[in-house]
């Protein structure tokens, strides 16, 4: 990064009491999913695709060990429950989707929501993907996984505050490929905000989804039953358990124009938003009850305003997948609510095209509300597709991504809203965005 970048980050963090925001870049691989000429890049588009699978199957392991360690006497009392048999073959099924794609040669293209923080004593700068949709610390500790040595490296041994946890940490993606390494624990700077001994996982190995990311690290803001290991904690969670925010809470503005895009931690930064807040409860785990994705349920598609039937789930909001992932039925009934669509085949199947002149206005209602979140038509269409430039590939993909019924909204969508995570509340707001 340019000197004159990096100050310019630092010249436009913006700061109040107890709260602070820090702003977000967009990876420039991101025009990848779109060639110069406008049209979708299948590939890339797949890339993106493949890379929340993958993240997800981490995301569901991690959960089922958290699940296993907080039920187990319950489940082993009450094995043939309706929750534990639930629990049991959601888990299984998770495992068998897993095996039905593979990261081995995944080459991360998308568009990452990279930002800084600072680690340790003396304190040394990263920029790590800002993800709503995992809860770990995630650093490369060692060359092996450096990424031709453009990734910094964080060293615990030249920090004066870092503590080894003796804990081993295993992230799985589902091919047999893993990020693996050691927890520590350390001082975490979030802009001026400190977060005292903060879970890192340093990665002497990083595989999947992590190899090749266009950044330092990973940063999750999720509950910590995602966390790989059991003392995890994400970095919202332990500066408010610190003191250093008074409210549990954050919010996101994301936006392809130049220095808008921004995460705001303990708060939400009313700079960045018009109007006001429509607040959601954040649904638990159905089956333990547990808080672990940012999820709101009873949420549904509206195409031109009407509520689309079969599209009624949970709906995960995730700043680190860029398209809209509905479970493959879901996506056949969505799409057969607009004018004109076509499903694709081959090796293109789960997408679906739509006539460009006529883009349909897209829009979710949450939790039973009739309020209407629209998405922006520039949005819903990822480009034209090859061979017929009258028709745009649609943003709403049909992908099973392991998390049963539920659809992951991401980039598309979340560019049209100021959002904010209430965790201490446990709500999500929608304002819209300035």
């Amino acid at each position: 990064m340019h000197l004159s970048t990096a100050l310019a980050l630092v010249l436009s963090i913006v700061v109040q009491a107890n709260a602070m925001g820090v702003p977000l870049t967009k990876n420039v691989n991101a025009s990848l999913l779109v060639t110069t000429k406008g049209y979708a890049n299948f590939s890339a588009v797949n890339l993106n695709i493949r890379r929340a699978k993958a993240k997800f199957a981490a995301n569901e392991a991690n959960l089922q060990k958290n699940v296993h360690r907080e039920m187990k006497h319950k489940c082993h009392k009450h094995s043939n429950s309706k929750h534990c048999r639930n629990l049991d073959q959601r888990f299984k099924l998770a495992k068998r989707k897993a095996k039905q794609w593979d990261t081995a040669d995944l080459t991360w293209q998308g568009a990452l929501w990279t930002g800084p923080i600072s680690v340790g004593t003396p304190k040394k700068t990263y920029y790590v993907d800002m993800d709503s949709g995992s809860t770990d610390l995630i650093l490369c500790g060692k060359s092996t996984c450096s990424n031709g040595n453009t990734r910094r490296k964080y060293l615990p041994a030249n920090s004066s505050t870092a503590n080894s946890t003796s804990t081993y940490f295993y992230n799985a993606y589902g091919d047999g490929s893993s990020t693996t390494g050691m927890v520590y624990e350390d001082t975490v700077r979030f802009g001026a905000l400190s977060a005292t001994g903060q879970t890192i996982n340093v990665a002497s190995e990083m595989g999947g989804i992590l190899a090749s990311i266009n950044a330092d690290g990973l940063l999750g803001f999720a509950y910590p039953s995602l966390s790989a290991v059991a003392t995890g904690s994400s970095l919202p969670n332990t500066l408010y358990t610190d003191g250093s925010i008074k409210s549990f809470t954050f919010g996101f503005r994301l936006s392809t124009t130049a220095a808008v895009s921004e995460c705001y931690m303990g708060g939400w930064n009313k700079n960045k938003m018009t109007g006001s807040l429509s607040w959601y409860p954040i649904a638990p785990d159905p089956d333990s009850g547990l808080y672990s994705y940012l999820q709101i349920g009873n949420t549904f598609a509206r195409v031109n305003g009407a509520k689309v039937a079969g599209t009624t789930a949970t709906y995960i909001v995730d700043t680190g997948t860029t398209l809209i992932l509905a479970p493959v039925a879901a996506a056949k009934a969505f799409w057969a609510a607009v004018d004109g669509s076509k499903a694709m085949t081959g090796s293109q199947e789960g997408y679906y095209s739509f006539p460009c002149s006529s883009a349909p206005t897209i829009s979710f209602s949450f939790a039973g509300s009739s309020r209407k979140h629209t998405v922006a038509a520039a949005d819903f269409s990822i480009g034209k597709v090859t061979g017929d430039s009258t028709r745009c590939l649609g943003a709403v993909i049909g992908a099973d991504a392991g998390v049963g019924d539920s659809w992951i909204i991401g980039d598309s969508f979340l560019k049209n809203q100021y959002t904010v995570f209430a965790l201490g509340k446990k709500q999500i707001g929608f304002a819209t965005p300035v």
